[in-house]
């Protein structure tokens, strides 16, 4: 299983190891679909916006050094794990490895909804930058949890209403529920 996430042009320089070229075909997507990831800076630390393109879930990798990219398939299913947690979606590490397998990081898609939603959530990070300053203060699962909570319209066919993040992972995660029963 791969899991592609798609990197903006200002992460794409920053992990020119990591990208690869998305012209050829992947054998196996992800159940969870594609993923988009930016990059912010909090007082000079990179921090990376990871968001789902199919629910508009968000994680954030915070202090993500040049080293760490060797063990970034491991750190991001730590955070998507721990964020689950604190969104009270239970799931265990194993059935996110199953739904996440390997990340393929490739050249930005130019996906501009999921874009435009992450910009809306980066302008949230910058005030947060002055209510809790430096990152180590930052209660980064409890900020994720409100961007994740923050109620949003999106302009499907037969979705008239709003929703949640959270909600749509959730509804994603029942429909791919007989696949993780296989355990």
């Amino acid at each position: 299983m791969i899991t592609t996430i798609f990197t903006s042009k200002k992460l794409e320089k920053i992990t020119k190891s990591l990208i690869e070229d998305y012209n050829e075909k992947l054998p196996e997507i992800s159940k969870l679909g594609k993923w988009n990831a930016t990059v912010f800076y909090v007082y000079r630390k990179k921090c990376w916006l990871v968001t789902n393109s199919r629910t508009r879930y968000s994680v954030i990798l915070a202090n993500v050094k040049s080293s760490d990219l060797s063990q970034i398939n491991r750190l991001f299913k730590e955070a998507l794990h721990r964020q689950m947690n604190y969104d009270s979606v239970s799931i265990t590490p194993e059935e996110i490895d199953i739904l996440i397998g390997d990340l393929r990081f490739n050249p930005t898609d130019n996906d501009r909804r999921t874009i435009g939603f992450q910009n809306s959530h980066l302008s949230t990070l910058e005030y947060r930058k002055d209510q809790y300053g430096m990152l180590e203060n930052w209660p980064i699962t409890q900020i994720v949890h409100f961007l994740n909570n923050t109620y949003f319209y999106w302009n499907k066919p037969k979705m008239t209403e709003g929703t949640y993040p959270v909600t749509e992972l959730r509804k994603e995660l029942e429909t791919l529920e007989t696949d993780l029963n296989t355990l």
